[in-house]
């Protein structure tokens, strides 16, 4: 059984929505090893030492800010893939996570909170096309509400900063990021 099929069963268990950490073991033997974050409304310290315990990378007691999850995640991006390839070179761009900078044509681009962590879900996975909903609830979590056009503000600025083709609109489906041969 593949470990998507393990998780719906888990989830569809009768007495409530079932025991993630049972998980830990499919999603450990994966070859490419996810960074496992841990968010439950369990908040005892015996409950925390059996997460990690199991294999979690962290542990985030609900209800969390989305500010700290963006922060943890972060936290285990570094830890798990601190490597020297951890810059990101699409043409004359230059994303490096481990810093939180952004260089473009050579030169430093300010980012805003919002503006880096939009970046870096576009650029860790630039191959893919990102959600427009899915953008959305990382940049403000499942409660914030927002404008209809907050996540088109924050893409225009990026374009603004870092050239208008680096991302493209890919209509009816979201966003992704233009990769260094793609023709203009």
């Amino acid at each position: 059984m593949c470990y998507l099929q393990r998780i719906m069963a888990v989830a569809q268990q009768p007495e409530g929505d079932g025991d993630g950490l049972a998980l830990m073991p499919d999603l450990r033997a994966l070859a490419d090893r996810p960074a496992v974050i841990v968010l439950t409304a369990r908040d005892l310290v015996s409950d925390r030492i059996r997460g990690l315990d199991a294999g979690a990378d962290d542990y985030l007691v609900k209800p969390y800010e989305p500010a700290e999850l963006l922060a943890r995640l972060r936290a285990v991006q570094r830890r798990i893939g601190a490597r020297a390839d951890d810059v990101l070179r699409i043409g004359a761009l230059e994303i490096d996570f481990a810093r939180d900078r952004v260089r473009c044509e050579g030169a430093e681009v300010t980012l805003t909170a919002k503006e880096w962590a939009l970046l870096r879900i576009l650029a860790a996975r630039p191959d893919r096309i990102h959600r427009r909903e899915v953008l959305q609830e990382a940049l403000y979590g499942f409660d914030d509400e927002t404008e209809s056009n907050t996540l088109e503000v924050f893409v225009s600025r990026l374009r603004r900063k870092l050239g208008r083709d680096r991302i493209r609109t890919v209509r009816g489906l979201g966003y992704r990021m233009a990769p260094p041969e793609e023709p203009r």
